[in-house]
């Protein structure tokens, strides 16, 4: 069995959130980032069925913020195998531009 697992990056509710100056979109530079809530949950179900029917477990996730800790951690709890994919905006990718 093999299961992919996309992961994000979305604005930490937690923390303020920084509007540039244009007043049309968030500051992606000021803005804290964190790992999809969701994402995290999809992550962990993935590593149980790893353990439970030896699945290969692969992470996918584009190339914005601060995405290599991410992946670091991902690879830290026994993904197999990890594809950053190149994304070169100043803005995350959204989830059209991602499927």
């Amino acid at each position: 069995m093999n299961v992919l697992v996309v992961v994000r990056l979305v604005p930490d509710l937690v923390e303020p959130l920084v509007v540039t100056p244009q007043e049309d979109n968030l500051d992606w530079e000021e803005t804290a980032l964190v790992l999809n809530e969701s994402d995290d949950h999809a992550l962990e179900e993935a590593l149980l069925l790893k353990e439970k029917y030896q699945a290969r477990v692969t992470v996918v996730a584009f190339d914005f913020g601060e995405i290599d800790q991410v992946l670091y951690m991902a690879a830290a709890k026994g993904v197999d195998r990890i594809i950053k994919i190149s994304w070169p905006h100043r803005e995350p990718p959204n989830s059209l531009e991602i499927a």
